[in-house]
């Protein structure tokens, strides 16, 4: 079964404003990465604080850049600023000894310096849309769909938007693009569900 996007921006602010509302910074980060860049959540979940953050001058870093675990390429992010708000907010609310080069961002908190698993990643998102009646089959590719989703909708030039998805996201075509942020499907519904 294909995975959802968010399709709604309130829907987005809800689950941020959950995480928050129960002082989840760590998950409130989580998702603000995964909503705001094109990570894999196996990608997401092994970033380091030294990825995001100049220990030496204490602050974040405008981008960090590492290698795509799936395609093995190396992969650059611009760290926006929900992002470093997200980042600030973790690093304000939590143990400084755990802020450290090697400190994994989305450590499991129970054996030592271990992350969090991918599963467990994208189920605290599943999780929150669920508790918030938030509907949509949700899964490890939702927030970096959401992310994709919310950039086509949102642009003027779809044909622009779709290349510069397609790149983004190392797709092999603008087809594999569209079937994954979920445009096909819905037009192709579009085509059935009209009546004469």
């Amino acid at each position: 079964m294909t995975v959802d996007p968010i399709k709604s921006k309130a829907d987005i602010e809800r689950i941020k404003a959950l995480f928050l509302y129960r002082k989840q910074y760590r998950n409130y980060l989580m998702f603000n990465i995964g909503i705001n860049s094109f990570l894999r959540i196996g990608d997401l979940v092994r970033l380091k604080f030294k990825d995001v953050y100049d220990f030496k001058n204490r602050f974040i870093l405008d981008e960090l850049s590492f290698t795509d675990g799936k395609t093995k390429q190396r992969f650059r992010v611009i760290i926006n600023y929900k992002m470093k708000e997200a980042l600030v907010l973790l690093i304000q609310n939590m143990d400084k000894s755990d802020l450290t080069p090697n400190s994994l961002i989305f450590n499991n908190g129970r054996e030592g310096n271990q992350a969090i698993s991918e599963k467990t990643g994208w189920q605290i998102v599943k999780k929150a849309c669920d508790e918030l009646g938030i509907k949509g089959n949700f899964g490890s590719h939702t927030m970096r769909k959401t992310k994709a989703r919310h950039y086509y909708d949102d642009a003027k030039d779809k044909s622009k938007a779709l290349i510069e998805l397609m790149i983004a996201l190392k797709h092999s075509s603008s087809q594999v693009t569209l079937r994954y942020i979920g445009i096909e499907k819905e037009e192709i519904d579009k085509v059935y569900l009209y009546a004469l």
